[in-house]
């Protein structure tokens, strides 16, 4: 299989990335499959064309056989993102779409976002991870945003 994907990248010429999640829960020729395509990665010439990412690989079953300079682990948790994450966030947002939103407009929104989604999910409501309630309020906000800019009449700049 590593042979026909390096392959199909070669003659395409584009890198190809692959994702792999749950891998604690899948089936263990699939784990095994993963561990060939890492032991691949060793050679530069199949390297170039992929990466890949395998999602909550399990812990104590890392092969010993990987190269260190072949893979990098990272461990992330819900309170990963930060207020300048999401302030940064809001700048791209204003950028890209052509806003003009002043670095403390952006801070302001970032701050209510980070409050909102550190906040307890209401006692009628079930609960809800942190990261979903911000991905939540970013929407709403973002939607807001759109509609206030539009109305003032300051069209983006394209």
């Amino acid at each position: 299989m590593c042979t026909r994907l390096s392959d199909v990248t070669g003659r395409a010429e584009k890198q190809l990335w692959i994702a792999i999640d749950d891998l604690a829960l899948i089936d263990s020729e699939i784990c095994a499959f993963c561990d060939q395509f890492v032991a691949m990665m060793e050679n530069p010439a199949f390297a170039t064309w992929f990466r890949l990412m395998l999602i909550d690989y399990p812990n104590d079953t890392r092969p010993t056989t990987w190269q260190n300079g072949v893979w990098d682990e990272d461990h992330t948790s819900m309170n990963d993102v930060q207020l300048d994450d999401v302030t940064s966030f809001f700048r791209s947002w204003a950028d890209e779409s052509g806003y003009n939103l002043r670095d403390q407009g952006a801070e302001a929104l970032a701050k209510d976002a980070i409050a909102k989604a550190d906040a307890p999910d209401a006692p009628n409501r079930p609960p809800r991870a942190r990261l979903q309630r911000l991905h939540d309020h970013l929407l709403t906000t973002l939607a807001e945003q759109t509609k206030q800019f539009a109305a003032a009449a300051d069209p983006p700049e394209r």
